[in-house]
């Protein structure tokens, strides 16, 4: 959601730090029901050093987004369209599926994850492919994403306020607004992209998202050329 929401609000004229704040409540509400509704089957024992470690990437990343922010949005839409770049790069990389070597990334991939999340609201995708390097069964990888994500979020929220005060508690609240048709669109998608193969859809998304990035980190160029 992040990856793709943050980018178009941003492309549209919001400043990075309130299309963060628009996208977390949606976050919020879409892991709440993914969990309750795999409630029996959440890895509580596996999630806590991962969340540490990300409750300690997310403050830092926001800190430097404070800074950046001061310094004009066009580096903001700069630096996310970088970071849209290295996610797009990051999933052409994959950890080994043996989790004794995987283990070796818990560290890096804890704090660069809520890191990320913090500074452009995408900590997804170093979280997904360490996950995927642990060789467990999809539902424990799905429900250990799920639960993740659903735990930072009230940490992410603090940081958000404190470094941006209640502008962000009002971007928030738009997004608790529109999270009814958030939850909507995506049931249409999931329809949608069962309907297509797999590579086909990563190949179309991976474009798009390049798309949007070169526009963010062009800037005025792009409306030039």
């Amino acid at each position: 959601m992040g990856v793709v929401a943050i980018p178009l609000l941003v492309w549209g004229g919001f400043a990075l730090e309130h299309a963060i704040g628009i996208v977390i409540p949606n976050v919020l509400v879409q892991t709440s029901l993914n969990c309750w509704q795999n409630r029996r089957h959440l890895p509580w024992s596996d999630v806590w050093l991962m969340f540490a470690l990300r409750a300690i990437g997310i403050p830092l990343g926001i800190l430097v987004l404070r800074m950046l922010s001061d310094s004009g949005q066009d580096l903001t839409r700069q630096i996310l369209g970088a970071g849209i770049v290295a996610m797009l790069v990051l999933q052409r990389v994959s950890f080994s599926a043996e989790s004794s070597h995987a283990a070796r990334w818990t560290i890096p991939t804890g704090l660069s994850s809520g890191f990320f999340a913090g500074l452009i609201g995408m900590g997804g995708p170093p979280l997904v492919l360490w996950v995927m390097a642990q060789g467990w069964s999809s539902e424990r990888q799905r429900s250990f994403l799920w639960l993740s994500f659903l735990l930072i979020m009230p940490i992410q929220m603090l940081a958000m306020w404190i470094g941006f005060g209640t502008p962000i508690l009002q971007a928030m609240a738009v997004g608790i607004c529109v999270a009814p048709l958030t939850m909507m669109i995506s049931w249409w998608g999931a329809g949608l992209g069962n309907a297509l193969s797999q590579g086909k859809l990563r190949w179309m998304m991976q474009i798009f998202l390049l798309l949007i990035a070169l526009r963010l980190v062009l800037g005025r160029w792009w409306q030039i050329a």
